[in-house]
């Protein structure tokens, strides 16, 4: 179902006040920005599923860690990921908060 998003700088101004949200206007603007961008896609026959798949040949990528091994904080793919997602015009998209997403989504599955 195609989406419009029509926010303008009142709406900005009014998410800004709200106090159950992160209120950092930079990060707020990047929301806005970001969904635009994903309309575009849209509108272009493209989705937001399709493209993040890709970064991982459209099969979860499974992880395995070692007893007390950490997580990473960033991979190849998430670099790759936030080059791609800025270069198509995202914001605040950078491979730390890129590889938060895609374990978030189960584009990679991490087990011990």
């Amino acid at each position: 179902m195609p989406f419009r998003v029509t926010f303008f700088e009142d709406d900005v101004e009014r998410l800004y006040q709200d106090k159950s949200i992160i209120r950092n206007r930079r990060k707020i603007c990047a929301v806005i920005n970001n969904a635009r961008v994903v309309q575009r896609m849209h509108q272009n026959g493209q989705t937001l599923d399709d493209y993040v798949w890709q970064f991982v040949d459209h099969q979860p990528q499974r992880l395995i860690l070692a007893p007390g091994e950490a997580l990473p904080a960033q991979t190849a793919q998430s670099k790759a990921m936030a080059k791609k997602f800025k270069k198509d015009g995202f914001k605040f998209m950078g491979p730390t908060i890129m590889y938060s997403f895609m374990t978030a989504v189960g584009l990679v599955n991490a087990r011990r």
